[in-house]
């Protein structure tokens, strides 16, 4: 099957810089509008409903991550796969891979959706959320979940389009689905007067339309995607290739968000004001996830094209430019961080408790951005390779790290909220170092799956 290589970034030639920025850009710009959106609605629900709206939407984010996390992973892994065939020229694999994914993740979002349907109450008592958001959260939580078949379909088709080098067509989209979100939530909540149930309606629309318009348009523009029912039936051998590739990434992600939902537990235990402040600070965590991950996503593309084509020193003057880039913008985010934390919680919030202690998150997250930098691009190189088992114990790692140091700060060490924003930074740091040691012992350029 041909594919028309102007409509993509072939990465195995030309300047790895400019490869890279090429591809990131439009990721960059993606994630941009993704957390405008995000802010968006945390700014809705703070100003527009109450501080324990706010909270109740917050306290959902890591078990509804958790959950979605599974299929992100799948999703990688398929990414990888395509990568790598692409980089291989083995282009003809690519549409079964396509149509093999797709089929797997209908079966598990389904499954996965009615369990978090059926098992929200339970999940955000067992999180100790708080009595007087309990109501609101379970409500919220039940309706996000009935949207993970469209987040799924939308997330695997984005990460075939990365893998084949076409990072626009999922930032257009992204925009579109940003926006159409925004304006649903504005309408649930200031015209309709719904609440955070509105806020979840608006989310699950705008992803259901986004996963179909997507489809729609990359049937139009790639070949890979243009199937008919006859066509649709599960290949053993690519089947089995999906799952090595990602089970243990799904199992990383999901892990990771594990530690996430305990760290949620830990929040939960000093009230509703806390928790809040807490939910705005991850909104300035996602500023420093944003560059992080366009970058690991270029990169983790580049080291898959390139393995495949069995071109080893590009991916290392790539690794190269990265942490040049990497160091320049821990530079950047440790200034935005101690100057300008204040006025970004300002725009969340006007409870004067929430905004102190979303400063205090806020100084302690910006002082180790390079800690998350040395987690991004040595993990971009080692799933890329193919290497997701040693990623897959490297989310195993997180979440002890994560819970460990969280108990160690806040019971041990007495450090009280602040111990929760510390674990996050020392957990940074010993899983930089985990990855780090698998990227300079080279033992990632054996893992191919071609």
């Amino acid at each position: 099957m041909s594919i028309d290589k102007r409509k993509n970034i072939d990465m195995t030639e030309g300047e790895p810089l400019k490869l890279l920025l090429t591809f990131a850009i439009p990721i960059l710009f993606g994630n941009i509008f993704q957390l405008l959106y995000n802010m968006a609605d945390s700014i809705i629900v703070g100003r527009f409903v109450s501080a324990d709206a706010l909270a109740a939407v917050g306290t959902c984010t890591s078990p509804f991550g958790m959950f979605v996390s599974l299929n992100m992973g799948a999703a990688t892994g398929v990414g990888i796969l395509v990568a790598q065939f692409f980089g291989a020229h083995k282009e003809n694999k690519i549409q079964a891979l396509v149509i093999n994914s797709l089929l797997i993740m209908s079966i598990t979002s389904v499954i996965l959706g009615v369990i978090g349907v059926l098992l929200a109450p339970r999940i955000l008592v067992l999180l100790g959320a708080p009595q007087e958001v309990l109501t609101d959260a379970i409500t919220y939580l039940r309706i996000i979940f009935l949207g993970l078949l469209g987040s799924s379909f939308y997330n695997m088709e984005a990460g075939v389009l990365r893998s084949l080098g076409d990072s626009k067509m999922p930032l257009y989209f992204l925009v579109f689905s940003s926006i159409l979100n925004t304006i649903l939530d504005i309408l649930c909540v200031t015209v309709f007067h719904l609440g955070v149930l509105g806020v979840g309606l608006a989310t699950v629309i705008s992803q259901y339309v986004v996963a179909v318009v997507t489809f729609y348009f990359a049937r139009k523009k790639y070949s890979y995607f243009r199937f008919g029912f006859r066509d649709i039936r599960l290949d053993g051998s690519l089947t089995g290739k999906i799952l090595k590739a990602g089970v243990p990434l799904a199992l990383q992600n999901s892990t990771i968000s594990l530690s996430n939902v305990f760290l949620q537990r830990f929040v939960n235990s000093f009230g509703a004001t806390v928790m809040a402040a807490h939910t705005v600070a991850m909104k300035f965590d996602n500023i420093n996830n944003m560059p992080l991950g366009a970058t690991m996503m270029a990169l983790s593309t580049f080291t898959g094209q390139n393995i495949g084509a069995k071109k080893m020193d590009r991916i290392k003057k790539a690794y190269r430019v990265l942490w040049l880039f990497a160091i320049g913008f821990s530079a950047v985010m440790f200034a935005f961080g101690h100057l300008g934390g204040r006025a970004f919680m300002s725009l969340f919030s006007t409870d004067e408790a929430v905004i102190e202690y979303g400063v205090i998150a806020i100084g302690i997250y910006s002082g180790f951005v390079l800690f998350l930098s040395n987690i991004y691009i040595n993990r971009a190189v080692i799933n890329g390779s193919g290497d997701t088992r040693y990623s897959m114990f490297g989310g195993f790692m997180e979440v002890l790290g994560r819970v460990g140091f969280a108990l160690l700060f806040i019971y041990v060490f007495k450090m009280g909220m602040r111990g929760i924003w510390y674990a996050c930074v020392a957990n940074w740091g010993t899983t930089g170092v985990y990855y780090l040691v698998r990227y300079l012992s080279g033992k990632w350029k054996e893992k191919a799956f071609t």
